[in-house]
């Protein structure tokens, strides 16, 4: 959840379009989810304007998957470093936007509209 959501929320909330019940699910992983293996920081956006980049040395190719779907799925985006191959073929297959760029081993899913994060200048 970035800032922009957490605003969009909390006004629902105010205005009683989102109940409170409805809005304590919505933060119940916030600003942690333990996805059994990681612990993902989902409150990373907020702090600082981009998602969780995920070091995906040492992780298993299902792993990458379970962190790579739940990252994107929250923030539209992905950075995954030092993916042994296998694992960035198994991120590619699971998430058919992503390219690989095997030279150093990322994987990376472009937010398809780009956003300036807190009012940054994206350079």
């Amino acid at each position: 959840m970035n800032s922009d959501q957490l605003k969009a929320l909390l006004q629902q909330v105010r205005d009683r379009g989102v109940d409170v019940d409805e809005a304590m699910t919505k933060l119940a992983t916030w600003p942690t989810q333990d996805l059994g293996h990681t612990r993902l920081d989902t409150q990373r956006a907020l702090r600082c304007g981009h998602p969780e980049v995920v070091f995906g040395a040492g992780k298993s190719p299902s792993q990458l998957v379970d962190i790579g779907r739940e990252i994107f799925a929250r923030h539209g985006e992905l950075l995954v470093t030092r993916a042994a191959p296998e694992g960035a073929a198994a991120l590619c297959q699971a998430l058919p936007a992503a390219k690989h760029y095997p030279a150093c081993g990322a994987v990376r899913v472009e937010r398809a509209t780009p956003q300036k994060p807190f009012g940054h200048v994206l350079v």
